[in-house]
């Protein structure tokens, strides 16, 4: 892979920031026909599909630059746990887990550091379910899991992966 020059990587990590922020907000949006969420500034375009918990649970985010793709992330949720839970419960840990995506975010901004999906623990002791996100490398090249526990019950398992694109 070519070197990327590391004013265009932070102006990238800002624009993902902005992006995400816009997302889970769902202000200023585009909606394409399968359901998925664009949001552009400048040269920059973010895409994405909005995975639905019972129909799709692989979730695809990339970026463009200038029109050249330039990054991506790819996720996949393990929802057959769910099928044998009481339909509220399968709301509340819906819920949950977009919760534990938003509270990344926030991290995300917070620090500066870049945050794929969750943060590393989450707890709703109200609901008794943790959120664990486990995950390793940087913006440019990573994977993880993260999963969900509710007693003592893994209900949600998932795994992702991306970084720039050569």
């Amino acid at each position: 892979m070519e070197d990327i020059n590391p004013a265009r990587i932070h102006e990238f990590s800002e624009f993902l920031q902005e992006a995400n922020s816009e997302r889970y907000k769902f202000s200023g949006r585009e909606n394409d026909d399968s359901g998925g969420f664009r949001y552009t500034r400048g040269l920059w375009l973010y895409e994405t599909n909005i995975p639905n918990y019972f129909l799709s649970s692989v979730q695809k985010e990339k970026v463009y630059c200038d029109e050249k793709p330039f990054w991506e992330q790819y996720s996949e949720i393990e929802t057959s746990n769910l099928l044998c839970l009481d339909l509220n419960l399968v709301f509340e840990i819906v819920d949950f887990h977009r919760h534990a995506l938003k509270e990344g975010k926030k991290l995300e901004k917070e620090s500066g550091q870049f945050q794929p999906r969750g943060p590393a623990e989450l707890k709703d002791e109200r609901h008794e379910k943790i959120y664990f996100c486990i995950w390793g490398g940087d913006i440019t090249n990573f994977n993880g899991k993260e999963s969900i526990i509710h007693d003592t019950d893994n209900v949600l398992d998932g795994r992702f992966k991306g970084g720039l694109i050569s």
